[in-house]
């Protein structure tokens, strides 16, 4: 038993260093992407098509110029951060109820970012758009949400199924923890 306490702890450090460094890389790809997209949105806006962009569609320059009005590397920390802490929970819970076997684990690469990628992408976006920051809606918040949910909720799958258990094999660990117990105390009234 202490053995497997002792493996369990260690996996549990090799996945949290692993997840530090997919969570900073995830951080620095995000800003990186923020930068890049509003150098690029200012180059676009000096240009004769971009100047015909802004009298012709202002709602969208409204709406492009509200995520721009962010610091880009605290916005992509905290879109980062909280798809991490949505999908591990997801897929935590996943885990004990046993569905992650049967909706994640059974499907190949492309249904998962298909199936998948979008659901938590909108789910983070709510997260997002309800306690975090006043955007207008919810699917401006999405655009930046994208590719920081896409790269880490299979890594959170994964993570998930290391450190959690599925509901059968607690309770077959529990119902033998329990037949041993029923025979140490048969062995003691004998």
């Amino acid at each position: 038993m202490r053995r497997n306490v002792l493996m369990y702890l260690r996996n549990l450090l090799s996945i949290v260093l692993e997840a530090a460094l997919l969570l900073t890389a995830t951080w620095l790809l995000s800003t990186f992407l923020l930068y890049a997209a509003f150098a690029l949105w200012k180059l676009y806006n000096q240009t004769p098509m971009g100047t015909e962009f802004a009298l012709s569609f202002p709602e969208r320059v409204a709406t492009i110029n509200e995520i721009f009005s962010y610091q880009a590397s605290h916005l992509a920390a905290k879109v980062t951060l909280s798809a991490f802490v949505l999908c591990m929970a997801l897929a935590a819970v996943g885990q004990v109820l046993h569905v992650n076997r049967c909706l994640f684990y059974s499907r190949n690469v492309l249904e998962r970012l298909l199936f998948w990628g979008p659901g938590l992408t909108a789910l983070v976006s709510y997260y997002l758009y309800y306690t975090e920051y006043a955007f207008s809606s919810w699917e401006i918040i999405a655009v930046v949400a994208a590719i920081p949910t896409f790269c880490l909720f299979s890594k959170c799958y994964d993570y998930a199924g290391q450190l959690f258990p599925e509901i059968g094999d607690l309770l077959q660990f529990l119902g033998e923890q329990l037949k041993k117990l029923r025979q140490r105390i048969a062995a003691t009234k004998e």
